[in-house]
């Protein structure tokens, strides 16, 4: 399977799939992408976007406490809402 957003293949680092409270699914990398698109004074350690080779270090952490729109049905979702969805 692979996110609908980057088209990459799920995984357990980056591309770590994620679940929305209304039931969407996009990787990690996408979400993060998204926090950092909506609130640009945020800084995500680890980080680098889709177009930049992966960290070394594992994955990048979420950030807590930020609300974004769900790229697919427009809902508010807070990042402390999602959870992994393996």
């Amino acid at each position: 399977m692979s996110c609908p957003v980057c088209m990459k293949p799920y995984n357990t680092t980056h591309q770590e799939p994620m679940m929305t409270p209304c039931n969407h699914s996009l990787c990690l990398t996408c979400l993060i992408d998204l926090v950092t698109y909506t609130h640009p004074d945020t800084q995500v350690q680890g980080h680098q976007g889709q177009d930049q080779p992966a960290m070394e270090q594992g994955p990048p952490h979420l950030p807590k406490g930020k609300v974004v729109l769900c790229p697919y049905c427009k809902e508010q979702v807070n990042t402390d809402q999602l959870i992994t969805n393996r």
